[in-house]
């Protein structure tokens, strides 16, 4: 049979079947209401940010805010740019965006030059309280 798509892949054998790691965007992200407004890198941008949290909780003492005890991130928009495929100027807007609506909060902090911490919040806690 041929194969008429764009890329010729080839299928998932089960000897591969972990090579692939998710992106969790809640879905109430995608289709609330409230969210309506929230461009689609945005919502992208936050299901990526959750995933470095979960990086973050496994290097604790380097992303763990000692007094706070909350856990952050960080990621450059370059970084951003690159993962997403998009401008600097974009990933910018998409963290603009994401602050706007409060699911994170951007620190930058003086040391060796300006670094930005993402303080990425609990998406979770919202949905409970609006069940």
């Amino acid at each position: 049979m041929k194969n008429n798509s764009i890329l010729n892949l080839d299928y998932i054998y089960e000897k591969n079947r972990f090579n692939y790691s998710f992106v969790a965007i809640p879905t109430k992200l995608i289709i609330g209401e409230e969210f309506k407004e929230l461009d689609y890198g945005s919502k992208l941008l936050y299901g990526l940010l959750l995933s470095r949290v979960s990086i973050s909780f496994q290097n604790r003492e380097d992303f763990v805010d000692e007094a706070t005890k909350r856990v952050f991130i960080k990621y450059s928009y370059a970084d951003i740019a690159k993962k997403l495929g998009c401008s600097k100027s974009s990933a910018g807007k998409y963290l603009m965006m994401l602050e706007k609506y409060g699911l994170i909060e951007i620190e930058k902090v003086k040391s060796k030059g300006w670094e930005t911490k993402i303080y990425v919040k609990d998406f979770s806690k919202k949905l409970e309280e609006d069940k």
